[in-house]
């Protein structure tokens, strides 16, 4: 009895409970660069017209970005789409029907969201005497990590790329 129990626990994604309800389609982790787009989908199949959402962290998902097909008379298929992915989009997704108030969830997938890199410091102006040297100072943080500084004078790239922050020795 056990055993049995904990298969159908185990087994939630395929035919839900004894419902007939079932997943075709689960959402897949995927791995975006901020600014570009991502697009999960997900399909139910058993239920006519079911209310499929899209959660996110936990939080029922209410936006225009989404999308209904149906694939036959009980299978239908929804995509959850973010044109512009950004940090706050990274997170655990998932899509759920409710059916005569049990409520069935697709697994999960993760959006991670590689970002870009910004300066914390950029190099200052500054005014020496003539054959005096200086020191120019950068730092920079991503993710993605860790931050490499290249220099550039002139066009011309100076040394080799540093750990953020890096120091500049510029002779007088």
């Amino acid at each position: 009895m056990f055993l049995w129990i904990l298969v159908l626990l185990l087994g939630r994604d395929e035919r839900a409970l004894g419902t007939g309800v079932s997943f075709t389609k689960h959402p897949t982790n995927q791995t975006v660069s901020q600014g570009n787009a991502v697009r999960l989908g997900c399909a139910v199949q058993g239920v006519t017209e079911p209310d499929i959402v899209w959660m996110k962290d936990g939080e029922k998902l209410y936006s225009t970005d989404q999308m209904f097909i149906t694939v036959g008379e009980q299978h239908w298929e929804t995509f959850h789409s973010v044109k512009s992915v950004h940090q706050q989009d990274a997170g655990q997704y998932w899509c759920e029907v409710e059916l005569h108030g049990q409520t069935f969830s697709s697994s999960p997938a993760w959006i991670t969201v590689e970002g870009v890199p910004h300066f914390t410091q950029e190099p200052q102006d500054v005014s020496v005497f003539p054959d005096v040297p200086f020191n120019l100072t950068c730092a920079a943080v991503g993710p993605p990590g860790p931050v490499e500084v290249l220099w550039w004078l002139g066009g011309v790239q100076v040394g080799e790329p540093s750990p953020s922050p890096s120091v500049l020795p510029v002779a007088g």
